[in-house]
């Protein structure tokens, strides 16, 4: 196989350090550039919680005591899922 090719098709977004699109960084050290991450992790916490208050969902793992359904994951199930800089 094509080294290139090899290292192209095992390389993960973790492997990439920075990024620079029409001269500006986007990601640099690791982060991205210009991202509230803060502000979406804050965005999403409030829609989860009207999503589980419409729906009469108690999450177990905030100390709720209904637990989720089949169809529901816990919590902790649905972070592992999300992108790593969208995570707690």
């Amino acid at each position: 196989m094509d080294a290139g090719l090899n290292l192209g098709l095992s390389a993960a977004r973790g492997n990439v350090a920075t990024v620079m699109i029409d001269g500006r960084f986007v990601k640099r050290g690791g982060a991205l550039v210009g991202i509230d991450t803060a502000g979406i992790r804050a965005e999403l916490t409030r829609a989860r919680d009207r999503l589980y208050a419409a729906g009469e969902y108690a999450d177990p793992e905030y100390g709720d005591a209904k637990r989720p359904g089949p169809d529901q994951p816990a919590l902790s199930a649905t972070i592992a899922s999300m992108p790593a800089i969208m995570r707690p």
